[in-house]
């Protein structure tokens, strides 16, 4: 890259010291007389050779002066400030290494002292801030872990419905795949609408009842209604009004509860329930010979459940102020959207001559946060031939893809993860070209916005001479673990990315349309698979 800015430099010098140069001649040529003129030509033919040589010694003289200005001063002060930049907002463990002339190696060395004492400085206060807010992260532990644990599945929403805390139960009891690998595509998860489980007019209208009981003076207005998680099981869900200091409404506190629970109304067998609304507004399923209206009593318990303990990361209370956003809308800041952060691997490099995948692995990011907790990840039968150098690479053998699902079965389960997040991916370019050639197969298409680690990387470091995924995650401090399995790079790469958001701001490229224009600038962005 740097190459080419050089020759383009120099290609542009020699053509302005030619126009220059022409102007001269002319003008010098309209200032003689007849018999000047024909000294001049006469000369100029005799020392043409002479001229010439010059002419290129000169041309080389300007080239090496332009090289080196280039390679010993503007290039390395370009990188200083890159750098710079990246110790102060994103990695202060982040020391300058340039080559150069004297000032910029004495400027780089003063830059790499003022981040030791920045580091240390930062790592005090984050200390004391850690011991100032011991005791309240504890109670949010506490808090998270009783929810945890608890039988019933409980959901907390905000208004628009982004459900913003969860426990385990309520991801097991509301995965329409539960017992059969239903985390990898539950549809919980933080940030994820309410609309996703309950069908959207009938949580308008449980909303509405809710709303208008608290008008009407219930201080803790409760509705309790069923609905379908799959065809052949439903959840019982009790919806509850919470509110504001100032008597609005703030959001929904939702918990589930199994059908098969031992105090649940048992209902006949009615085939594929499918949740509809009457004229009244109210629920009915197919098959029942009364309409099944949701009650006021209070839920009774239901059977204990053995529930897995597991460390309570999913809540994430900042969501309250969130409101609904869809990334089909380019003008939403890159801090408030959701993610998907996503890798592939594959049996070779060449999708068009036949290669298949074999794994693919994705994590989201919501509010900015990465959610170990919220993945998929699914090995893939390729029914193809798999390369020895590539099952080198990633160490997947055949072996190990006998008896797993092919892609037309684990596709649609990656698009119900993923869906109406922003894609995010390393090099996925690569990766988006084997998801399309499966488009016809499958009928599973991808019109998510997609956003590129690699060619972001190239938009806020742009004099970098490497932007490997290595390359990059040192820069910005990112431990590279799990390397070349699909869910392993892809958390490296939601956690490059998380980086690179303020990088970008910083460049005034802050809303997801101006971060795609900027991307497609890049040079990487023309690499086609």
């Amino acid at each position: 890259m740097h190459k080419r800015k050089f020759i383009f430099s120099v290609a542009v010098l020699s053509l302005i010291v030619a126009v220059l140069t022409f102007l001269w001649i002319i003008a010098f040529w309209y200032g003689l007389s007849p018999a000047q003129e024909s000294l001049f030509m006469y000369t100029f033919r005799q020392r043409f050779a002479v001229i010439l040589v010059s002419a290129f010694f000169s041309l080389c003289a300007i080239a090496l002066i332009l090289g080196v200005i280039l390679h010993y001063y503007l290039i390395p002060l370009k990188r200083l400030v890159e750098e710079t930049t990246l110790i102060a907002m994103v990695n202060p463990s982040h020391r300058i290494r340039v080559d150069g002339a004297r000032d910029i190696l004495q400027l780089a060395k003063a830059v790499n002292e003022g981040a030791d004492r920045f580091q240390r400085l930062q790592n005090t206060v984050k200390e004391k801030i850690k011991d100032s807010t011991r005791r309240e992260t504890e109670e949010r532990n506490i808090l998270a872990t009783v929810i945890s644990r608890l039988t019933e599945g409980v959901l907390l929403c905000n208004n628009d419905g982004a459900i913003l805390l969860y426990n385990g139960r309520a991801r097991q009891l509301l995965s329409p795949n539960s017992g059969s690998g239903g985390d990898a595509c539950a549809t919980v998860g933080l940030g994820r609408s309410l609309t996703d489980i309950v069908e959207k007019r009938m949580l308008l209208n449980v909303i509405e009842v809710l709303d208008r009981r608290r008008e009407l003076g219930d201080l803790n207005p409760t509705h309790l209604f069923v609905t379908a998680v799959s065809e052949n099981r439903m959840v019982r869900l009790r919806m509850t009004l919470m509110m504001n200091n100032d008597d609005t409404r703030r959001g929904f506190l939702v918990t589930c509860y199994d059908m098969m629970g031992e105090h649940s109304p048992v209902l006949p067998d009615i085939g594929t329930p499918q949740t509809v609304l009457d004229g009244a507004g109210i629920s009915r399923f197919p098959g029942l010979a009364e309409p099944f209206v949701a009650v006021d009593e209070e839920a009774p318990l239901t059977r204990p459940h053995a529930v897995r303990s597991s460390r309570p990361e999913f809540y994430d209370f900042d969501l309250f102020e969130q409101t609904a956003k869809s990334p089909l809308g380019e003008r939403w800041l890159l801090s408030e959207l959701s993610y998907t952060v996503f890798d592939t691997e594959t049996t070779g490099l060449d999708p068009v001559a036949g290669d298949e995948i074999i794994s693919i692995g994705a994590v989201r990011i919501v509010n900015g946060r990465i959610l170990s907790v919220e993945t998929f990840d699914h090995l893939v039968d390729p029914q193809w031939y798999m390369r020895p150098e590539v099952i080198r690479i990633h160490g997947i053998t055949p072996e190990m893809l006998e008896g797993q699902p092919t892609i037309d079965k684990v596709l649609p389960l990656f698009q119900s993860f993923v869906g109406d997040t922003v894609l995010v991916g390393h090099n996925c370019a690569f990766d988006m070209r084997f998801l399309q050639l499966k488009e016809e197969k499958t009928g599973i298409r991808f019109t998510n916005p997609v956003l590129d680690t690699l060619l972001l990387s190239q938009v806020v470091h742009p004099h970098q001479e490497t932007h490997t995924f290595e390359a990059i995650a040192e820069r910005m401090g990112v431990d590279v673990v799990g390397r070349h399995t699909a869910l392993g790079d892809a958390i490296i790469a939601g956690r490059i990315f998380c980086g690179l958001i303020p990088l970008l701001k910083k460049q005034g490229i802050g809303t997801l349309g101006e971060a795609l224009i900027a991307s497609r600038q890049t040079y990487f962005a023309k690499l086609r698979y």
